[in-house]
């Protein structure tokens, strides 16, 4: 662990441009009715730019920036990204058509690529390990935070400015944030030519990938995220959904989707911190991938639901929150628990590829397939196209459960990696 000054202020700056990231990429959805009925799309369209555009380059680019992050100064990494993906969403709000869009969208997935391995992978060098889930959750209230502000900006800016002055606007403020970054301090240990850990300094993806293949608790908690994120994928068309097909007006919707997002966000990172590092002092070796598959039993069968419930149910609005609170328990949790099954030197390595595999296979994914569906249920003369695609798509979420049990009941009591260490060494 490093020693760092001021620890939680530097906890606060990296979350604040966690929110600004999410912003970014968020404001897409914000605006998804002006946007589609402009640039005259379809849902597959749409859907295609919030999920594969994004991620695609983004998850393409991720591991190469773990890599980085793992030798060199990891905020002017982050500073360099953070100009790409500013500039990128500005230039969002020139766009004239389908494809200048797609192109923007994939280079703000690549710029953003920079800040979660290197603002993680820092993070737990400056706290220690008990405290890394708490720590973890407080960064991810980024997410909910930085989605919330997009459709606040949405539904406050938006009649004012106009769709594409929100995006010139949130763009020059990125480009700010990104000029402070160079000056600050990388908190990494001393290099040294071996660690305590047992790998080489250098030790880069190969390691990674031999640990991947014969770790079978980490492929079970990866394959668990890429369920849960490909049922959050159907989320995309989400204020499309309350419109259409639930009656809501367009700024009540996005009033919704802001305020609903931000409180069960909010809540999903604190009992995502908080649940996960109680389980894992309770239960050792494994004990946040227990505490995911215990929420998900409870959570998951709601978000099945909700796709089905009319809006004058009793239970419809809180049902929208607790799938909020669902949508954030996927992202600190599993990375924390990912952390803790493997050596430190890979540390921000790992970090890249849980969000690659949770991203490509599972989010990107889900969100194209449900734009193609409603698509598809449009065709056939459906007249709820949306609730039917999201229904098919978020009972995925339901296996998931089984996949965080079995990499519990996988671990031994006390995690040792050592032998894995070994098996890469040699591999």
């Amino acid at each position: 662990m490093a020693p760092v000054r001021h620890p939680y202020l530097f906890l606060f700056f990296f979350t604040l441009l966690n929110v600004l990231g999410f912003a970014d990429r968020s404001l897409l959805a914000g605006f998804s009715l002006q946007i589609i009925s402009e640039l005259k799309m379809s849902y597959a369209q749409f859907s295609f730019l919030s999920g594969v555009a994004f991620i695609f380059f983004n998850s393409g680019s991720l591991l190469a920036m773990g890599h980085l992050a793992d030798r060199v100064h990891r905020p002017r990494l982050i500073a360099v990204g953070m100009l790409l993906w500013s500039l990128m969403t500005a230039f969002s709000g020139l766009a004239r058509g389908f494809g200048m869009l797609a192109f923007t969208r994939g280079m703000v997935g690549v710029g953003e690529a920079s800040l979660a391995p290197s603002s993680l992978g820092m993070l737990s060098d400056v706290f220690p390990e008990r405290r890394r889930g708490f720590v973890l959750g407080l960064y991810f209230v980024g997410t909910p935070v930085g989605v919330a502000v997009s459709y606040f900006i949405a539904a406050v800016l938006g009649p004012k400015l106009g769709w594409r002055n929100c995006f010139l606007g949130l763009g020059a403020l990125g480009v700010v944030f990104s000029l402070v970054l160079p000056f600050l301090r990388d908190p990494r240990p001393a290099a040294t030519t071996a660690t305590t850990d047992g790998l080489p300094a250098d030790a880069g993806l190969r390691v990674l990938l031999v640990i991947l293949r014969r770790s079978v608790p980490l492929q079970l908690l990866l394959l668990g995220g890429i369920l849960i994120n490909f049922s959050i994928g159907a989320t995309v068309l989400d204020l499309v959904w309350l419109v259409k097909e639930k009656g809501f007006l367009e700024k009540e919707a996005q009033g919704i989707a802001g305020s609903f997002f931000l409180v069960g966000g909010i809540m999903g990172t604190w009992l995502g911190g908080v649940g996960g590092d109680w389980f894992s002092q309770r239960f050792p070796g494994g004990g946040r991938a227990l505490f995911l598959a215990v929420v998900y039993a409870f959570l998951a069968p709601m978000s099945v639901v909700l796709r089905v419930m009319p809006p004058t149910h009793i239970l419809f609005y809180p049902f929208v929150f607790v799938g909020c609170i669902n949508i954030m328990l996927a992202s600190g949790v599993p990375i924390a628990a990912a952390t803790e099954l493997v050596p430190e030197r890979i540390r921000s390595s790992v970090i890249a590829l849980s969000i690659v595999a949770t991203s490509v296979f599972g989010y990107s994914s889900g969100s194209y397939l449900v734009g193609v569906l409603s698509d598809y249920f449009t065709r056939l003369g459906y007249a709820s196209p949306i609730s039917w695609a999201d229904l098919w798509i978020t009972v995925a979420a339901l296996p998931a459960v089984a996949c965080f049990y079995l990499c519990y009941r996988k671990q031994q009591p006390q995690l040792q990696p050592a032998p894995l260490v070994a098996q890469a060494q040699a591999g």
